[in-house]
């Protein structure tokens, strides 16, 4: 369970979200059997109706994992033309990339294998929609880079933002997670405070902030 939420309001929001393919739902029992970290149900359904209601053409995720992130935006709609997703890990990447030609989504799909900051700078066009859930010390990193690559009304997503409810108060903070929740609470200031975006932080899955270019 989260650490945002009671027990009992969550398992009434996963008890009421729409159901998925049969293929997403082995590939999400089989990652969670093998403690592969991937979005909460809550955090995918909202992706889903975010893209529902954007209808982005061009997305791009920083941190493919198994690809379970990516297939479930895809599912959500058919307008997406092209999905770019960046994996540090080589062997990860590569089930994904299987884990997307199983679900027929491969060619849609643009999956590359390296360091999620220097493969950001080698991209040179406009994505509609951003998710990033990567490493968590990097978000700052990741997001000045990106905003070269989005144009106002496009919007970057990123998971994970309140860890564990750690970034919300010290009593929760265990000390070797300081750096990284530290660089995550001036993250959050900074991109509250941007006058070029409107951002809200929401209390679902592990924290999403999300965030809209104006201009």
């Amino acid at each position: 369970m989260n650490e945002l939420n009671y027990d009992y309001v969550e398992n009434f929001l996963y008890e009421n979200i729409k159901r998925k393919s049969d293929f997403l739902e082995s590939l999400e029992k089989e990652a969670l059997e093998n403690h592969v970290p991937i979005i909460s149900p809550d955090v995918g359904q909202f992706l889903k109706f975010l893209i529902a209601s954007k209808k982005p053409k061009k997305i791009l995720e920083i941190g493919t994992a198994v690809g379970y992130s990516g297939l479930l935006m895809l599912s959500g709609s058919e307008q997406i033309e092209k999905f770019v997703t960046i994996e540090l890990n080589e062997t990860t990447a590569n089930i994904a990339k299987e884990n997307f030609k199983k679900a027929g989504e491969d060619s849609r799909v643009q999956v590359i294998i390296g360091d999620g900051l220097e493969q950001i700078k080698k991209l040179d066009e406009d994505f509609d929609l951003v998710f990033i859930d990567a490493a968590k010390a990097h978000y700052q990193e990741y997001f000045n880079e990106i905003k070269r690559l989005i144009k106002p009304g496009s919007l970057i997503v990123c998971d994970n933002v309140l860890y564990k409810a750690m970034v919300t108060t010290d009593d929760l903070l265990v000390r070797r997670k300081k750096t990284i929740v530290k660089r995550l609470r001036a993250f959050i200031d900074e991109v509250i405070n941007l006058e070029d975006f409107e951002s809200s932080l929401i209390p679902m899955g592990d924290g999403l902030l999300v965030a809209v270019r104006i201009k």
